[in-house]
Formats: structure tokens, C-alpha cells, sequence
């Protein structure tokens, strides 16, 4: 009697499907590339987990022959999962089975030396730590544009060691590589191509190959492992040996990125999932997508909290979208979020004016090539093109000169950041392109804005993107101002730009770059991020050798960017890996984060706790450790359900969330943030003396009164742990954000935690 019932709830299920599949082809959806996310792998062998997206596909799909044509990749390894060619409808289905975390669409995101290795405190001697043996038994996994294999800076140095037994990765063969250029640096090589062709419908200019024909992977990855190549520089400028932070580390490439703007959530997902099986030990991603999302539908944060699962540190850019606040895309407490700072080095490209007048500019592009030559001034404004007003003129907008008048002369611009459109959207264009379409032999950039000191030059403020390289400089405000004057009182008014020099000044005190994305954490505002910063302006590094038609080679080039501050934190936790092989990701994490030094300028929502010091880091005193349980913990007050919860942690007991559900201040972080009166607890693990005192001093954030209880921690063996307790309480109830600090020392460590009073936390919140 059961029987028939049971029949009509298939049938009805069965109708229901075919009703949805037959409305989706009806209403004209289009397939779109999706991941389905699973949590963590449950199955003892791949073809289980194989069988299991099928049978998943199946409340969807008649056919195994569909099913099969649909799914782009199987995520098998670190986590389970799958991404297919989906219709909003289908997608809609399968999120609401109870196996499904989550059913998101398939994003894309954007890409985002010789001076910075001695700057970091480093030396060709091994100091006071011989075991790091520069990195040599660590691999580095590098998610980004490639490798161009024949660079100096992934040759083996003499004396490197064998490629680790535990090793599971390959390097592939494909049109352009060859598995022969691999060797004792480079030990991996590999490219994911499939999301990429799927989310684009003409890749057939697209070199299927891990070779790197952009730049980016080749940069980022010799900032954090290249060897070391003396006499290197570009065009002169920056001279000096290249050296990764780490130069004998191991190099794995994951080639995810296929133009500056193609690198595709799903290809991402299934690097990470190659990445953990083949066994790296750090990976460095200095890639991003536009704006912060919730945990179970960020790629980086899934594939990340998998990684930390398996002791993977996740080293990742926290975004050039600065300087406005709450920017910063990588809001993870077990992801490390680097901002970009600057270094004691930059480029001056000075003016000589008629009357022999030296103005002192910077470098906009760093072409030192052209000739030296006195050329007519001009005011921008004064050749307007025809139907142009003065003043666009005078911003150099695109086609806003006339190319007769500006023929053959240097042209004076007054700095803007972009063109406001009446919806408020900023064009971002470099004046020098104007200058370059408009004949203009040479551009001076006049900045109307604050002085910029020589280290916090703006970002747009640098160097051009046109092909076309002329000699161009930028002005500060008085100097600006002392050419204004210059050329209103000259009849025939004249200025020769010199050739870009380096210049070294080690008093420049590192600040924020202005492009580095900012906090506060939307996503989770219990959390301080970007963690910390590294420097990431003006860093000279490997390069393509891929010559684009109307462009030079060059075998080492400079950039800024997050993209660059991240690799130097990811050679900097391979160095501590090597010292330190048993610590886990939160122990290297937490040493780089307490020895980092505050700037001076800006506040924590720029630099997090500070900029890197890897000397002090190697012997940090005290850590904050994690387990991926205690992350577990943390994510009960994400807002995920119980499922989700249960699923991404693959199995962590679910009465990991107790009632009440624990505050996200009270996770072992290294930094304390709160919005409230609150009482944090903390546990730190003695990692130097093994008899020492710690006594704390606080610096109050303003508005507030701090208590910390004990005063003072006494350890008797390495590895022990203590806890104690801040009490915060906010005695100004119209209190703005406010930043202070606690520190532990024992008269050789000082162990430094920032206090964050965070009262954004309401508001723009990512749910």
C-alpha cells in the first residue's frame, strides 16, 4: 500500500523537474558558468566524489550525456564541489538541495627587487638564523599570469636542494612550455583554461599555455622566490642585484589569470584544489575580485579556509582600490590581507626651466632614453582644441589640445584623477596620453592638490600606460605654482625634463600607497584588515619576454601594486616556514603581524599592524595560535545556517556553536577589534625563552579606558600557553573610530597588538 504513494511523489518530483528544465528553455535562459560548492570532501576516492556531482547533476539533467557536457571542472581534492553551465533556473534547483553550501555565478577578477630585499633587513649572509637556508625547503604555490621559465630569476642557484619527496605536482607540456624547463626553483608548473573559455566566447588569440606572456606572474613570483641576478635594473633605473625574499625557495605555478582582467572564480577554485593535493606549503594569490562578498560565496575565502585546513598559509593582495575606506576585498581572519607601502627609494625626473631654473619633479613613466633637449613651454590651457573650453584643456582630457599648437612643445597639465561623468562615475586617463596623441614632444604634470611627500606619491600620479613613451614629470604644488609664474612672465618661455634618476633617502619613513585598498572589514567587522603591509611601490622585478608588436622587451621592469606588496609577505612566510616547519599558518601569521612596525602616517585601516619586519619576526617572543577548529567557531557567527556550517567544515562536530553563539572578538586574532563595551579573552603561546615574564602596557584607543588582567604572564617552558582578558569599555558615547595598542614585552620581545574601535560596524555591511 506504501508503494503508490511513494510513486506519486516521484512522479510529482519528476514532473516538477521537467516543469523548471521546460521553463528555463521557454523563457530563454542562457547557460552561465556557476560553482556549486559542497564543503569539505567527504569521499574516500575521486570517483566517488565524481559519482556524487553526478548524482547532484542529476535533479536537473536526464541524461549522463548532459551532465558530463555541463561540468567544466570537479573540485575533488582540498574541498568537493564542481562548476557546470547552468541556467539561472537550474542553478536556482540545486541550491536549495541540502548537500549545496552555496550556488553562486562563476566572477572574474583583476590582477591587482633590487632596493626591497635589503630594505626588509635581509643580506646575502644568513644572519642570526642559518636553519632558514633562504627558504630552500619550501614551496611557494604562485596563482597568477605564468612564468616565463627562461628568466635568470627561476634559474637553480648552485647547491640548491633536490625537489622535496613529498612533492606531488608536475610540470606540464603544452604548445609553448616544456616540462625540461623545470628544475631544483622551478619545481611546478600548470594552467587552468577551462573557466576562462567557458566565460569568454572567443578565446582562439588565447595561447593555451602556462608560458606567461604578461608579466605580472613573472613579477610577483620572482618578489617572492627569484634567485639572486646581479646588475639588473630597468633602463638604468634601480640598480642592483634581484632577489626574491625568499631567492632559494621552491616555485610552483598555477596559471589562473589570462589578461589583466581574465582570471575566472572557477579556474581559481581548481587551482586551489591542485595546489593542496600537490603539496605547497605557502601560496601567494595576488589576484581579487571587485568588491567583498559573505564567506560560503567567496571564492578566495572558500578555497583559502580549505588551503589553512591542510597548514597552507594563504597570502593574498588586499585590493588597489584606495584610498577609500571599507575597500579591502580580502575580509578572511585565515587569510593574510597585504596593503602596499612604500619604500626609502623613488625616481626624480627634474626640470630645467629657460632661466635656469632646476624644479625638482618625479618620474611619470620611466623611459630614460629620450635625449635631453630645451623645447617651448606651453600652458595647456592657452591651446585648447577647436570647441574646447581653457579649463578642460587645462586638465589634458582626452582631446581636449590642439595638436598644431602642441606639436613638437612640453606641455604644462594641471593633475586630475579622471573624468567625472554626470553619474558621478571617474574615467581614470594619464595625461601623458594626451600630450602623446596631441604631437607634444613632453608633458609637466602640475599637482593642485596637498604636497605628496616623496613617499606617498599618488598611484595615477606615476607612470603611463601608453606604448608611446615621452619624457614626462609631475610637480608638487609650490613648484607647480613657481612654472605658472614662470611661464605668465616669459615672452618665450622654455623647459628641458632630465632623464629619471634613482634616489635612495633612508630617513623617508614608509606610508600607505594611495591606491592600497583600506578597511574596515565589511564582511566581518570583528576582524582588522588588511592584516598588515608590505612594500609594494616602485619594485623592480622580473618580466615577460614576450615581445607585444610596438613594445620592447625587458628582462626586469617596475610596478606598484597590492599585487607586489603580497609576494614580499609570502616570501617573508616561507622564511619563517623553513625556521619554523611545525608552526601553523596562524603561528607564522601571528609572528609577522606582532614584530610589524607601526607607520607614522595614516592609521591601521591603511597598514593593519604595521609593515613587516622579518628579522624580529623570526623570534616573535609569543604567538596567537588557530586551529581550523577555532576558525570553525568563528564562522557560527557568519550568518550561516546550520547546513552550511556543517558542510564547509566537513564534519567539525556542529556543537562547535554553543548557545549563545560566541562573539567573533573573542577569536585568537592578533589584532582585537569591537564596536561595544566588551571583555576579549586571548591565549598566547610562549615560542622564546622558556623562563620569561611578559608585563602589558596599553595605549587606549581615544574614548575609552582598557584593563588587562593579568598584568603580567610568567612562562616556564617553551610551547606553554597563558590567557588573560581586555576589558574595553567606551566611556564617549558620540566615539568615532579610534585605534590603540597593548604589548607584552619581557625586556627582549615585544609582542604588539592594535585595539580597534570600530564603529562602522553597522554600517554597509556585506551579508
Amino acid at each position: 500500500m506504501r508503494f503508490w504513494p511513494c510513486l506519486l511523489v516521484l512522479l510529482t518530483a519528476l514532473s516538477l523537474q521537467w516543469d523548471l528544465n521546460q521553463a528555463a528553455v521557454e523563457n530563454g535562459e542562457d547557460p552561465e558558468l556557476y560553482i556549486v560548492y559542497l564543503g569539505e570532501n567527504v569521499h574516500e576516492t575521486v570517483e566517488d566524489t565524481h559519482a556524487h556531482h553526478h548524482q547532484i547533476l542529476g535533479n536537473i539533467f536526464e541524461s549522463k550525456e548532459s551532465i558530463l557536457e555541463c561540468i567544466v571542472y570537479h573540485y575533488k581534492h582540498g574541498f568537493s564541489g564542481f562548476s557546470a553551465m547552468l541556467t539561472p533556473s537550474q542553478a536556482d534547483i540545486l541550491s536549495e538541495l541540502p548537500e549545496v553550501v552555496s550556488v553562486f555565478k562563476s566572477g572574474t577578477s583583476k590582477l591587482h627587487t633590487t632596493r626591497s630585499w635589503a630594505y626588509l633587513g635581509l643580506n646575502e649572509r644568513t644572519g642570526p638564523w642559518p636553519d632558514a637556508r633562504f627558504g630552500d625547503d619550501v614551496i611557494i604555490g604562485v596563482f597568477d599570469t605564468g612564468i616565463w621559465p627562461e628568466s635568470e630569476s627561476f634559474a637553480a642557484e648552485p647547491g640548491l636542494s633536490p625537489v622535496p619527496s613529498r612533492w606531488k605536482g608536475t610540470c606540464q607540456n603544452d604548445t609553448a612550455f616544456d616540462s625540461s624547463f623545470c628544475n631544483n626553483k622551478l619545481i611546478g608548473a600548470k594552467f587552468f583554461f577551462d573557466g576562462f573559455q567557458k566565460a569568454n566566447n572567443d578565446t582562439s588569440t588565447i595561447v593555451q599555455s602556462v608560458r606567461d606572456y604578461l608579466g605580472h606572474g613573472s613579477h610577483t613570483a620572482s618578489t617572492a622566490g627569484g634567485s639572486r641576478v646581479q646588475n639588473t635594473s630597468f633602463l638604468g633605473l634601480a640598480p642592483g642585484t634581484a632577489a626574491g625574499v625568499a631567492p632559494s625557495v621552491k616555485l610552483a605555478i598555477y596559471k589562473i589569470c589570462w589578461t589583466d582582467t581574465g582570471c575566472t572564480d572557477t579556474d581559481l577554485l581548481a587551482a586551489y584544489d591542485e595546489a593542496i593535493k600537490d603539496g605547497v606549503d605557502i601560496i601567494s594569490l595576488s589576484v581579487g575580485i571587485a568588491n567583498p562578498l559573505p564567506f560560503h560565496r567567496d571564492p578566495y575565502a572558500i578555497g583559502s579556509f580549505h588551503a589553512t585546513k591542510e597548514g597552507i598559509l594563504v597570502s593574498t593582495s588586499a585590493g588597489n582600490e584606495g584610498p577609500d575606506l571599507g575597500t579591502t576585498i580580502k575580509c578572511a581572519p585565515w587569510e593574510l590581507a597585504v596593503a602596499a607601502s612604500t619604500l626609502d627609494r623613488t625616481f626624480k625626473s627634474d626640470v630645467v626651466l629657460g632661466d635656469s631654473t632646476l624644479v625638482e619633479g618625479s618620474t611619470i613613466n620611466l623611459d630614460t632614453q629620450f635625449a635631453e633637449e630645451s623645447k617651448e613651454l606651453v600652458n595647456a590651457s592657452t591651446i585648447p582644441a577647436l570647441g574646447v573650453d581653457p579649463e578642460t584643456a587645462t586638465f589634458c582630457a582626452p582631446g581636449s589640445l590642439d595638436p598644431v599648437q602642441a606639436a613638437g612643445k612640453v606641455v604644462a597639465c594641471v593633475q586630475a584623477g579622471g573624468i567625472a561623468l554626470a553619474n558621478g562615475t571617474i574615467i581614470p586617463y594619464v595625461v601623458d596620453e594626451t600630450v602623446v596623441q596631441s604631437g607634444g614632444y613632453g608633458v609637466v604634470v602640475l599637482n593642485r592638490n596637498r604636497n605628496f611627500t616623496d613617499n606617498e606619491y599618488p598611484f595615477y600620479f606615476r607612470y603611463s600606460r601608453h606604448t608611446q613613451l615621452i619624457p614626462a614629470s609631475g610637480v608638487e604644488v609650490s613648484q607647480a605654482n613657481e612654472i605658472k609664474t614662470y611661464l605668465s612672465s616669459t615672452v618665450s618661455p622654455t623647459a628641458t625634463i632630465k632623464r629619471p634618476r634613482t634616489v635612495i633617502k633612508e630617513s623617508l619613513k614608509p606610508a600607505t600607497a594611495d591606491f592600497s585598498s583600506r578597511g574596515p572589514n565589511r564582511v566581518s567587522p570583528y576582524i582588522l584588515k588588511p592584516d598588515l603591509t608590505a612594500p609594494g611601490v616602485d619594485i623592480l622585478a622580473a618580466w615577460t619576454g614576450f615581445a607585444e608588436p610596438g613594445n620592447p622587451v625587458y628582462d626586469y621592469k617596475i610596478l606598484s601594486g597590492t599585487s607586489m606588496s603580497c609576494p614580499h609577505v609570502s616570501g617573508a612566510a616561507a622564511l619563517l616556514k623553513s625556521i619554523h616547519p611545525t608552526w601553523s599558518p596562524a603561528a607564522i601569521k601571528s609572528a609577522l603581524m606582532t614584530t610589524a612596525t607601526p607607520l607614522e602616517a595614516g592609521d591601521p585601516l591603511g597598514w593593519g599592524a604595521g609593515e613587516i619586519n622579518i628579522p624580529k619576526a623570526v623570534d616573535p617572543g609569543l604567538i596567537y595560535d588557530l586551529s581550523i577548529t577555532d576558525y570553525a567557531t568563528f564562522l557560527c557567527s557568519s550568518n550561516l545556517t546550520a547546513g552550511q556550517f556543517s558542510l564547509i567544515t566537513g564534519g567539525l562536530d556542529i556543537l562547535l556553536c554553543p548557545t549563545p553563539i560566541p562573539s567573533p572578538s573573542d577569536l585568537n586574532y592578533p589584532t582585537i577589534t569591537t564596536g561595544a563595551d566588551s571583555v576579549v579573552t586571548r591565549v598566547v603561546t610562549n615560542v622564546g625563552n622558556a623562563s620569561s615574564v611578559y608585563t602589558a602596557s596599553v595605549d587606549a584607543p581615544a574614548g575609552t579606558t582598557v584593563t588587562v588582567e593579568p598584568v603580567e604572564l610568567a612562562f616556564t617552558s617553551v610551547g606553554e600557553n597563558q590567557t588573560y582578558t581586555v576589558a574595553i569599555t567606551i566611556v564617549n558615547a558620540t566615539l568615532t573610530p579610534s585605534f590603540g595598542s597593548l604589548k607584552w614585552t619581557d625586556g627582549v620581545h615585544d609582542v604588539n597588538s592594535t585595539i580597534f574601535i570600530n564603529t562602522f560596524i553597522d554600517t554597509n555591511p556585506i551579508t
